[in-house]
């Protein structure tokens, strides 16, 4: 169950637009300790997936409707 607990505040560094989705890249390093490809992760309350990882960042997939 999600108790809402804030673990830390990234920073989007990257936003790009891929036909139909736009790709967020987020700085975050705290997070990044044991997130996984494929993991679910709350960005401003809306439940995203990690789709690329690396050792100071995450990136994901999301649809324009999501960002409004």
């Amino acid at each position: 169950m999600f108790t809402g607990l804030v673990e830390e505040v990234g920073t989007v560094t990257r936003l790009h637009r891929r036909g139909e989705y736009q790709e967020l890249r987020i700085e975050a390093r705290k997070v990044l300790e044991d997130l996984e490809k494929g993991d679910s992760i709350a960005i401003n309350g809306v439940c995203q997936t990690a789709v690329k990882i690396d050792e100071s960042s995450f990136t994901v997939e999301t649809l324009a409707v999501s960002l409004r």
